[in-house]
């Protein structure tokens, strides 16, 4: 009875995961300051961040191409656990950090159903709240995201993240020291993606950092 109820549990969620989003999500970003006694340079932070991403999935692998000067180049490969990166697009030195070396820590959240609709997609937002920073998801149901892909991405709680969500959000609000960074999805393209659009450029300094 057990291995029945084993198989049957295993056979149940690949059904539900058997369509994960796969494809390209274009994001907007923006920055504010929510003090007037406490400003940053809005000019400095879309420099250092920028103010556009594009974001390429599948099977849980992921790249993220930004236009700032900080992890401009993101790729994320669950078969080897490691998340590499860029912080110069043009440089020719990936970092990358071995995700299994990070704990998890403590937080604090809840989700509000219904709570928004980006390019036609209803969304639940998950709010995401630790001792240094308040964050908001908003995700659509319909664009899923296997949790098996992240289990062992602890690094900023992805792992704990993704189940909550199951997921790719098309909105991110970041509440961090007086500043609102809010990065909102503008386009969604499902398609299929090549397994070669994951591959690290060759003949760069590889540094774990």
């Amino acid at each position: 009875m057990k291995k029945i109820l084993t198989t049957l549990i295993f056979l149940i969620s690949t059904i539900t995961f058997s369509q994960d989003f796969e494809g390209i999500i274009e994001y907007q970003i923006t920055y504010e300051n929510l003090y007037e006694n406490k400003k940053v340079d809005i000019k400095g932070l879309e420099k250092f961040l920028g103010k556009k991403s594009t974001f390429t999935t599948k099977n849980g692998a992921y790249k993220q191409i930004s236009e700032g000067e900080y992890m401009s180049f993101q790729v994320y490969k669950p078969n080897e656990v490691k998340l590499y990166y860029k912080d110069i697009i043009d440089s020719d030195t990936i970092y990358f950090k071995d995700l299994n070396k990070f704990d998890n820590t403590e937080f604090e959240f809840e989700i509000i159903k219904n709570a928004d609709t980006i390019l036609n997609h209803i969304c639940d937002k998950l709010i995401y709240k630790t001792n240094k920073t308040e964050e908001h998801y908003y995700f659509s149901p319909e664009l899923k995201q296997n949790p098996k892909y992240f289990k062992d991405y602890t690094f900023g709680n992805k792992n704990k993240l993704t189940e909550l969500t199951k997921s790719i959000y098309l909105r991110y609000d970041l509440f961090f020291n007086g500043i609102l960074i809010k990065s909102i999805a503008t386009e969604i393209k499902e398609q299929k993606i090549e397994d070669n659009e994951f591959d690290i450029p060759e003949n760069n300094i590889l540094k774990e950092k």
